[in-house]
């Protein structure tokens, strides 16, 4: 258990940073963001054209959604 902490936290500093304004953060942050806004959208587009009703369970659709596209921008953008 100790191993697995100890390498969780050095390969933390590992991650790519990514300056917004000024402030640092982790690129995963960042992706994670820009996944739960599309999630977000498409939440507002389906509600208007009426697909929401259709989509079941709502809440794994748009977790799964927003990781789907998370991970999705992180393979594209920060792929080593």
């Amino acid at each position: 258990m100790f191993t697995v902490t100890v390498g969780a936290v050095l390969a933390a500093g590992c991650d790519p940073v990514v300056e917004v304004t000024g402030a640092f953060f982790p690129a995963w942050f960042v992706c994670l963001a820009v996944g739960v806004a599309v999630s977000v959208g498409f939440h507002l587009v389906c509600a208007q054209i009426g697909l929401d009703k259709h989509l079941t369970p709502l809440p794994l659709v748009y977790a799964s959604l927003a990781t789907i596209v998370s991970v999705g921008l992180w393979l594209v953008l920060f792929r080593r």
